[in-house]
């Protein structure tokens, strides 16, 4: 049944599309990573590795954003493989984007 749920889920988003899914996963990643970073600087480094951070603070972005975006592009490469593996299986018609 929870298959059922992902299958008919992800349908639904690829009526968005790659680029909107590719924009929104990388955004919700980039924050999550540079949020971790800074949270495990207060935690473990001395005031100096905080200042460190603020300093490299555009090529930690443009380095988390890169990465952001090339993960989330493979993520939806991979779920639109196991989408059309999953449709073909039930007969259904696969729309391309």
């Amino acid at each position: 049944m929870e298959l059922d749920k992902r299958f008919y889920r992800w349908g639904e988003e690829r009526r968005y599309g790659k680029f909107s899914y590719i924009v929104r996963t990388a955004l919700f990643l980039t924050i999550v990573l540079l949020s971790s970073r800074l949270a495990s600087l207060f935690l473990y480094e001395p005031n100096s590795g905080v200042e460190a951070f603020f300093l490299q603070f555009p090529t930690q972005i443009l380095m988390f954003t890169t990465l952001s975006v090339l993960l989330s592009t493979l993520g939806w490469c991979l779920k639109e493989t196991w989408y059309k593996s999953k449709a073909r299986r039930r007969s259904l018609p696969i729309t391309s984007l």
